[in-house]
C-alpha cells in the first residue's frame, strides 16, 4: 500500500521533509543569487547615491519573506510540486495531495500572501502603475532570472504574460523592454570581458609551458 503524504502527515516522515527542504532551499537561493546578480549589474547604471541605495536594500530583502511564516512551509510545498510534475508525476506518494483542491489553496494561499507583502509584484499594488522605478527593476530582474533558470525567452514570457495578467501603461511596458535591454547590454560586456580575462589567462599559460621546454 502506498504511503500517502501531505501537509498534515508530512512531519512524521522527517526524512521526506529534509528532502524537500533541502530542495525548495538549493533552489531559492540560486534563484536569488541570480536576481542578486541581475541587480548588481544594474546599480552600477546610476550615479544617484539614492536608487543605488534603495536598489541595495532590494538586493539584501528579495524574497525574504519565503523562508518565515506562513510562507515558508507552503512554498516548499509549491517547489516540490513543481520538481514532481518535472518528473513526470511517477512518485505516487504525492499524486493525491497535489490533487487536491485543499493543497492548492494552501500552497496559493501563501502565494496570495507573498506578492502583496513584497513591493515589486504588481498585484502588491492596487493599481499596477503605481509601481516605483526600484519596484521594477526588481521586478524585470526576478523574471529574468526564472527566464534563465527555465531556459525561455524573457520578451516572448513578458510579451504573453503581461497583457493577459497586469494591467500596466504602455510608458510602464516601454520601461520594462528598457530594463531589459539594459541588463542584456550589460551581460554581453560582462561576457565579452571574461572572454578577454580567460584568453590572457591562456596566452600566459602557453608562454609558461614554452618556457618550461
Amino acid at each position: 500500500m502506498t504511503l500517502l503524504l501531505n501537509p498534515d502527515n508530512i512531519m512524521q516522515h522527517p526524512d521526506v521533509w529534509e528532502e524537500m527542504v533541502d530542495y525548495f532551499r538549493y533552489t531559492q537561493i540560486n534563484h536569488v543569487g541570480d536576481v542578486q546578480t541581475n541587480l548588481r549589474m544594474f546599480i552600477d547604471h546610476f550615479d544617484d547615491v539614492l536608487i543605488k541605495a534603495q536598489l541595495g536594500e532590494r538586493y539584501l530583502t528579495h524574497d525574504e519573506s519565503k523562508w518565515s511564516t506562513p510562507e515558508f512551509e507552503p512554498y516548499v510545498w509549491r517547489y516540490w510540486r513543481t520538481k514532481w510534475r518535472a518528473d513526470g508525476a511517477v512518485d505516487k506518494r504525492f499524486t493525491e495531495a497535489f490533487q487536491s483542491e485543499a493543497v492548492h489553496r494552501y500552497i496559493t494561499k501563501a502565494v496570495w500572501h507573498h506578492v502583496q507583502h513584497n513591493r515589486y509584484h504588481p498585484e502588491y499594488h492596487l493599481d499596477h502603475d503605481d509601481m516605483t522605478q526600484i519596484d521594477l527593476i526588481e521586478m524585470v530582474y526576478d523574471w529574468y532570472a526564472m527566464s534563465e533558470q527555465h531556459e525561455s525567452n524573457i520578451n516572448d514570457w513578458v510579451a504573453y504574460v503581461v497583457p493577459r495578467r497586469y494591467h500596466f501603461s504602455a510608458d510602464k511596458v516601454a520601461t520594462i523592454h528598457q530594463l531589459i535591454e539594459i541588463l542584456q547590454q550589460k551581460k554581453r560586456e560582462y561576457a565579452q570581458k571574461t572572454d578577454w580575462i580567460t584568453e590572457m589567462i591562456d596566452r600566459q599559460r602557453q608562454k609558461d609551458l614554452e618556457g618550461e621546454q
